[in-house]
């Protein structure tokens, strides 16, 4: 159950963080520190993903 949950939350996560750089894209704001931004978000939902599989093992990583 933790699995989907957390697939699910990732797919948000993801699905909204693309749609506010379209957004950020037309409105003409630079983009570049988005990728920054990409850069730094990556690595901690990673951490944040190896944490859950720490406390429970079934947990794999989305996709």
């Amino acid at each position: 159950m933790l699995q989907g949950i957390l697939d699910t939350i990732y797919l948000i996560f993801i699905f909204s963080l693309g749609i506010a750089f379209e957004i950020m894209t037309l409105l003409g704001v630079p983009t570049s520190n988005l990728v920054v931004l990409h850069m730094i978000l990556g690595p901690t939902l990673e951490f944040v993903t190896y944490m859950f599989m720490l406390f429970d093992p079934s947990v794999r990583f989305p996709g």
